[in-house]
């Protein structure tokens, strides 16, 4: 997961304290309902668009091969999506965003 954002490097301290608290919260209490349904909106426009590009249909059937699983679970990315909860998310943001294992990387301006 990558969270990036641009900013005054004077807001730098600040803004980062808030992500992690927005990350903290998220974990808490997870996505809302319209949060949900608006990702699960995006993901399929994203999908609709992808499966008419052979790039996608490329790096979808390389990443099956790599990973041994069967090239036909490519179609039911559409159910999966549809498969996505606040249960779910939240259980995923738990297990992944623990904060033992990130990296914080900023990138500010030369002083002159």
């Amino acid at each position: 997961m990558t969270i990036a954002f641009g900013c005054d490097p004077k807001r730098l301290e600040d803004l980062v304290a808030r992500v992690y608290q927005e990350v903290d919260t998220y974990k808490k209490d997870g996505p809302t309902a319209k949060e949900v349904a608006d990702e699960r909106e995006a993901l399929n426009r994203d999908l609709e668009s992808s499966l008419k590009q052979n790039g996608f249909w490329l790096g979808q059937l390389v990443n099956k091969y790599d990973y041994g699983e069967d090239p036909a679970t490519i179609l039911s990315i559409g159910k999966n999506i549809g498969r996505i909860d606040a249960a779910a998310i939240t259980a995923a943001a738990n297990t992944y965003l623990k904060g033992d294992n990130r990296v914080q990387l900023t990138l500010v301006p030369e002083s002159r």
